[in-house]
């Protein structure tokens, strides 16, 4: 018996740089299908199907208290997409597009 939530694949790649003033990072994420919730039958099973995120941010430290920053989450606008029991039933699927974050922190 196969457990929700468990995919058989994943991966994580990062790539970043880093120096006194400046902070770049990129990850990307993979996620095999998995079973999301188990039903009556193996036809009646949720599936969430396999997906890749890409997440990127940078921040620049102006001062020693004054810091700016830039965040771009799922930058590839992967939708997350359940089926039941064969990926031709489609049972939802969510666009939480990508979508980007901008801000600043001050230490007192």
């Amino acid at each position: 018996m196969r457990l929700p939530g468990q995919a058989d694949n994943t991966a994580n790649l990062a790539l970043g740089y880093s120096s006194k003033k400046l902070t770049i990072q990129g990850s990307s994420n993979y996620n095999g299908k998995f079973i999301y919730a188990l039903g009556s039958n193996k036809e009646e099973d949720l599936w969430v199907d396999a997906r890749w995120q890409l997440d990127v941010n940078a921040s620049y430290k102006i001062t020693d208290k004054f810091m700016v920053y830039v965040e771009g989450v799922n930058m590839l606008n992967s939708p997350a997409y359940t089926y039941m029991g064969n990926s031709t039933r489609v049972y939802e699927i969510q666009y939480t597009g990508a979508f980007t974050r901008i801000g600043a922190n001050i230490r007192f």
